[in-house]
């Protein structure tokens, strides 16, 4: 009698405490599921785009060749220095076309180091501003209509980045990377330059 006694308060507490467990995995199962059907939403892949890009300018910023383009830097204010100075006059073509590229090259080096600090700064928000929203979405934390609303706004904040991102760092690089054509350019000229003014 004791032992039935015993095993009829065992089965009464183990019901109730499975019933308990149960409802919790099913719970957490629930939660789970909405959160993975948030997470799959356009606008989350929307904000994963962006987030993206704006990590893939990170690295770009934060691997940004400086001592290499300081060094090609120094070359470009030489022969800046050279036009500037000099007595001789080019062809009105040269002056649009190899020697407007040097002054462009210079003063896409000058911008880019000014503008570095800020950029890096801009990009680390934009991220983790994009980061905390779907976080926050995902788990609940705010509505749809406010998702929307606040994805809104880190958009036109990382289109904004990323317009003077272009305009700084990617227009510095491609200097960089033309410097092989300007370079040659530009030394035949200073050549015929000094050739011109030295000959009687």
């Amino acid at each position: 009698m004791h032992i039935m006694s015993i095993t009829a308060i065992t089965k009464r507490t183990i019901r109730p405490l499975l019933t308990i467990v149960l409802l919790g995995i099913y719970s957490a199962s629930c939660t789970s599921a909405a959160e993975r059907k948030r997470e799959n939403s356009p606008n989350v892949a929307k904000l994963d785009s962006v987030k993206t890009v704006v990590s893939e300018a990170l690295n770009v910023i934060e691997n940004f060749p400086k001592e290499e383009i300081m060094l090609q830097s120094v070359k470009v204010d030489d022969l800046q220095t050279f036009f500037t100075e000099t007595e001789y006059r080019f062809t009105r073509e040269q002056y649009l076309g190899e020697i407007d590229k040097v002054v462009s090259a210079q003063r896409a080096f000058n911008k880019v180091f000014e503008a570095l600090p800020s950029l890096r700064d801009e990009a680390n928000l934009a991220y983790d501003q994009l980061a905390s929203l779907k976080k926050a979405y995902v788990q609940k934390q705010i509505t749809d209509e406010e998702f929307t609303e606040y994805l809104e706004r880190e958009m036109e904040a990382a289109q904004i980045f990323m317009f003077n991102y272009h305009k700084r760092v990617t227009r510095a690089l491609e200097f960089n990377e033309a410097l092989d054509t300007i370079f040659p350019q530009a030394e035949a000229l200073r050549a015929q330059a000094i050739q011109n003014s030295t000959t009687p």
